[in-house]
């Protein structure tokens, strides 16, 4: 049986608990909140530890980073630092500079660095990838990215950081290309300075591409639209359907779902006992925080930015 540590079992990593436990690994967390510790032992069979103990265990050869954002640096180093295999949920870092760091520092210790990049295993997202690679749309032309849904206020996070990385994430996986070319407008509406809503626009190669973002409005959609010379397709990533669209008829494109938190922590042990590279690697992070970062100024300098 294999051992893996998840370090923050809140609301995100308890799920990480019960995948884990699902595919047969012994789990032990790491939680400041005694609450989070008994409701993993209680339910999944998970072991609570220190956090110095679980880094300091031969045993345990991947460790899962689910806490808030400002903590994923120190954690990153410490865990990277032990010896251990590390997978952080986005971001993996505050800043593309701090993300570049980590990667490197896993280089030299010839560790693995994951990232939470969980659409890379959505099976809608990469049965899209399957049909631009057989040029099923021809030449696409537009992207339209809707990622809404209604949320609280938070003190503490803006949408563009939240949000856009996964539909950044998305291009690059499905374009294998960088973007030229980003500009923003975006507003805070119930208080002040964290931007509630976005509209972002961008330019991969000869693809335009729009992300819309809200946390006001009251639908949830994580959706795709592509506009293709040939074909086009409008892609669910929450139901993981797809429909296509060509000659003024509707198709569904035929896909079987999966559990995409579930595949990703499988992959995550199968990089580390086989050794080799993750599909949510260092690297593709590092370049979706640097377009966040991109996007953040776009906004804030009312200008269009290129990378």
């Amino acid at each position: 049986m294999v051992s893996v540590g998840v370090i923050g079992v809140g609301y995100w990593g308890k799920k990480h608990v019960e995948e884990f436990r699902a595919l047969g690994a012994e789990v032990y967390v790491a939680d400041v909140d005694p609450k989070n510790l008994d409701m993993c032992r209680e339910k999944f069979g998970a072991r609570p530890i220190e956090l110095p103990e679980m880094l300091a265990n031969r045993d345990i050869v991947g460790v899962t980073i689910c806490t808030p954002i400002d903590t994923h640096y120190e954690l990153t180093r410490k865990t990277l630092q032990a010896g251990k295999n590390t997978l952080v949920e986005k971001p993996l870092a505050k800043t593309a500079r701090q993300a570049e760091s980590q990667v490197k520092f896993a280089s030299q210790k010839r560790l693995l660095l994951a990232t939470g990049h969980v659409f890379r295993f959505n099976n809608a997202v990469n049965r899209t990838k399957q049909l631009l690679q057989e040029n099923f749309l021809g030449e696409v032309y537009i992207a339209k990215f809707t990622w809404t849904n209604k949320e609280p206020l938070y003190k503490d996070r803006e949408i563009i950081t939240d949000l856009a990385l996964h539909p950044f994430d998305i291009m690059e996986h499905l374009f294998g290309g960088h973007i030229d070319e980003i500009s923003c407008v975006g507003n805070s509406y119930r208080q002040r300075d964290l931007t509630e809503a976005a509209f972002i626009n961008c330019r991969c190669a000869r693809v335009l591409v729009n992300i819309e973002l809200s946390w006001l409005t009251p639908w949830k959609h994580r959706t795709l639209d592509l506009v293709g010379s040939d074909r086009s397709l409008r892609v669910d990533c929450l139901s993981q359907k797809i429909d296509g669209f060509h000659n003024g008829k509707t198709e569904q494109v035929p896909l079987e779902p999966n559990n995409t938190i579930r595949d990703e922590l499988s992959h995550f042990l199968d990089c580390i006992a086989n050794g080799t590279r993750s599909a949510a690697d260092g690297e593709s992070a590092v370049m979706t925080i640097r377009m966040v970062e991109t996007t953040r100024k776009a906004l804030l300098e009312k200008k269009t930015q290129r990378l």
